[in-house]
C-alpha cells in the first residue's frame, strides 16, 4: 500500500505547537497505527540535507490519539524552532507490523517572531 501525503505547516520560531495530523492511506483511507512500533517526525533544511532541525519520536513529542483513525500529534517545544527560520523539509515515518512506511510528508516554514522574549 503506497501512503505519504504532503503537506504545508506553517509556524512562528520560539513558539510551543501541537500539530495535529491525520495519516492516509493513497486511497484517503486512515493508515492504521495499530500495530505501530515506532513513528517520527524528523525535518532538515532540505531533502538532501544530514543534519536533522527537528526530531521527535513516539513517546518523545509524538503521540497516537486514535491507532484505528490514523491521528497523531507532534508537540514541539519553543526550544525547537526558537533558532530556526525558513523552508524545512520534513517527513513523519511509521513502522507497522516491522514495516517502514513514510505517511507523510512536505513542508515546514518557520517565521521568525519579533518578539523572541
Amino acid at each position: 500500500m503506497a501512503v505519504a501525503g504532503s503537506q504545508r505547516i506553517e509556524l512562528d520560531a520560539g513558539a510551543t505547537h501541537t500539530l495535529s495530523l491525520t495519516l492516509r492511506n493513497s486511497d484517503a483511507t486512515a493508515f492504521d497505527l495499530t500495530n505501530c512500533t515506532r513513528l517520527e517526525f524528523v525535518a532538515r533544511r532540505s531533502i538532501g540535507d544530514a543534519d536533522t532541525t527537528i526530531s521527535k519520536t513516539l513517546g518523545s513529542g509524538v503521540s497516537i490519539v486514535s491507532a484505528a483513525g490514523g491521528t497523531a500529534t507532534v508537540t514541539l517545544a519553543s526550544s525547537d524552532t526558537l533558532a530556526l527560520s525558513g523552508e524545512h523539509a520534513f517527513d513523519i515515518h511509521a513502522v507497522v507490523s516491522s514495516v517502514r512506511y513514510v505517511v507523510l510528508r512536505g513542508k515546514l516554514v518557520i517565521n521568525q517572531a519579533v518578539n523572541r522574549a
